[in-house]
């Protein structure tokens, strides 16, 4: 799938997903994660294994190949039960995106420029307008969301 601004997806989609389609227009929020896993394809294994129910919209790969997990105008289930300012439950209104990183439980390595270039350059643009947040787990989980009770 290529779009129009170049970037080449390649679709490898998770059924890790909630119907219906949601409205273009609540999309407000783009969530960035690392998977904290040693093996990329474990990652990628994982965010597509029904028992794991987690997913995200894209996977950025080591080599800064996309593959497209979830199609946007779905929620993937990237943020838990979640809430950011007057959002409740962020899934409905965000995009993730989930980078390959072995994380500081697993050797942390720096983010590869193409990596990072992705995101701002060719993701975050596709997804985005001017009114649009970024949020990156850490502010969700650690700062400002409060996890819902079940």
């Amino acid at each position: 799938m290529m779009l129009k601004n170049g970037l080449n997806l390649i679709r490898n989609y998770s059924i890790n997903f909630d119907t219906p389609e949601r409205n273009n227009k609540d999309i407000n929020f783009v969530i960035i994660h690392y998977t904290g896993m040693k093996k990329e394809k474990e990652a990628i294994k994982k965010l597509c294994d029904t028992k794991s129910k987690v997913s995200s919209h894209y996977f950025i790969k080591e080599n800064g190949k996309v593959l497209n997990l979830v199609p946007d105008l779905y929620e993937a289930w990237h943020a838990g039960r979640s809430c950011w300012k007057n959002y409740v439950l962020l899934n409905k209104y965000s995009i993730g995106i989930e980078i390959q990183n072995p994380g500081h439980q697993h050797g942390y390595k720096r983010f590869s420029k193409r990596q990072i270039n992705l995101v701002i350059f060719d993701l975050l643009p596709i997804n985005t307008d001017s009114k649009a947040n970024s949020l990156r787990n850490c502010y969700i989980s650690l700062i400002t969301i409060r996890v819902l009770p079940e």
